[in-house]
């Protein structure tokens, strides 16, 4: 009898994880944006140079690059956690906009960022555009609650802002 009560509130646990998750949002859209003194071409060399992330943004610990078969640049990032994610530049117009096309390896999250880079005030302001697509509710309310929807988004502002030796004011 004990291990059917178990059972049971094991079931009702999962089940109710799962209620939550499936009513949080399957797509979000976050809109960040920075102002940094670098110009714009500046900043589109150290974001189309993957190899140098692990130098700049601390949750990168290194970067192979893919081969796509064609033009465009993909890479694959292994970060501090552990987790491996798979990037491709899907659209790019240098030295003022391109998208990225992320996808970690187990494939629950899919996340594409649009990238614009605008002169601005003698320096650049980068407007980050992220569209991340969970269609897991547990992780949906993982990623929602624990980890957060944009913590990793503003992280990497935070770490290019760095690399140009300035602070970041993520709007």
């Amino acid at each position: 009898m004990k291990i059917l009560i178990v059972i049971l509130a094991v079931a009702a646990v999962i089940a109710l994880i799962w209620s939550i998750g499936a009513f949080l949002p399957r797509t979000t859209r976050r809109r960040h944006r920075l102002h940094l003194h670098a110009p714009p071409q500046r900043l589109w060399e150290a974001l189309t140079d993957p190899e140098a992330f692990p130098s700049w943004n601390p949750e990168v610990i290194s970067v192979q690059r893919l081969d796509t078969g064609g033009d465009r640049l993909a890479w694959r990032e292994t970060h501090k956690n552990g987790m491996v994610t798979d990037v491709e530049i899907t659209d790019a117009h240098p030295p003022h906009a391109m998208t990225w096309q992320l996808a970690e390896e187990t494939g629950v999250v899919r996340s594409r960022w649009h990238i614009e880079l605008q002169p601005h005030d003698g320096g650049t302001e980068l407007t980050f555009i992220q569209r991340r697509d969970v269609p897991n509710p547990f992780v949906r309310l993982l990623t929602h609650t624990l980890v957060g929807d944009d913590s990793y988004l503003k992280l990497f502002l935070g770490s290019l802002a760095g690399y140009f030796h300035e602070s970041a004011h993520v709007e």
